[in-house]
């Protein structure tokens, strides 16, 4: 240890200059707490303005969140380019309050999904659906008749066959009293009708007839050889599809029985 009692430096003695340093000069904590000189480098840049009007020169340091070239080169890779007409659109989602299409163009894709509603033409798809089914199930026409217990029908005293026990009539079209069917949407229609051979040498004679509310037409003609038949026929609204029997001769009969029957149902409404 060296011991100076009265050593001077300049003048003034040891303790007069560490007094004078003490909170006005530089210390020894304010050294260790600089920081090293910033340079620029990987991750600091340094970026000089000068402004135009003022012609003063600032320069920004700025090493926080920057943007490399690497992020911005991989970035562009993932660009989409501007979507037209020629362009395929490939998003795991599409946000927007309105996809439209024009007058003739069609927007497809394997799935198009919604997590809320999908539009189409302002109406919910669901509903488009329903309506759809709903408007399918009451154009459908269709009718079963047979009959209630054996008959042997005689010419000379029926003339309508009378398929009396209706088994299936969706549309309601069947008359089980007047056993016609009335045509409720126009179409392409086809209709079958069977009998069998009444006891007995008789041969029997019936057709499936068309009245159109002026002119009765016997389209299909059934027969103890011919004993199951049926006939395609175009329809219109309020026009009766019928069995009757050929003439009116007594020894024209036929029998109706449990396998006998009068169906019909559209191919084509229209």
């Amino acid at each position: 240890m060296i011991s100076c009692g009265d050593s001077t430096v300049g003048g003034s003695t040891i303790q007069t200059l560490v007094d004078n340093a003490s909170g006005s000069g530089l210390t020894k904590s304010d050294i260790d707490g600089k920081q090293d000189i910033l340079t620029a480098g990987n991750n600091i840049r340094i970026v000089t303005t000068t402004d135009t009007t003022t012609n003063i020169t600032t320069n920004t340091i700025s090493a926080t969140n920057e943007v490399t070239q690497d992020d911005l080169t991989f970035a562009l890779s993932l660009k989409q380019q501007k979507i037209n007409a020629s362009v395929q659109l490939t998003t795991n989602t599409i946000s927007s309050s309105n996809i439209t299409g024009r007058i003739g163009t069609t927007i497809s894709a394997p799935t198009i999904s919604a997590t809320e509603t999908l539009l189409v033409e302002g109406t919910d798809i669901n509903t488009l659906i329903d309506n759809k089914f709903a408007s399918s199930s009451s154009e459908t026409y269709v009718f079963v008749a047979t009959v209630s217990i054996d008959k042997e029908i005689r010419a000379d005293q029926d003339t309508v066959l009378p398929y009396d026990k209706v088994n299936v009539d969706i549309g309601g079209g069947y008359d089980n009293s007047t056993y016609k069917y009335t045509i409720k949407k126009a179409g392409v229609y086809m209709f079958s009708a069977s009998a069998t051979t009444a006891s007995g040498s008789y041969d029997f004679r019936a057709n499936i007839v068309h009245f159109n509310g002026i002119n009765e037409t016997k389209v299909k003609r059934f027969t103890n050889n011919r004993k199951d038949v049926f006939i395609i026929i175009n329809c219109s609204v309020d026009d009766n599809i019928y069995c009757a029997m050929n003439n009116t001769s007594s020894s024209n009969r036929l029998e109706l029985n449990e396998f006998a029957h009068f169906t019909g149902h559209p191919i084509v409404l229209t």
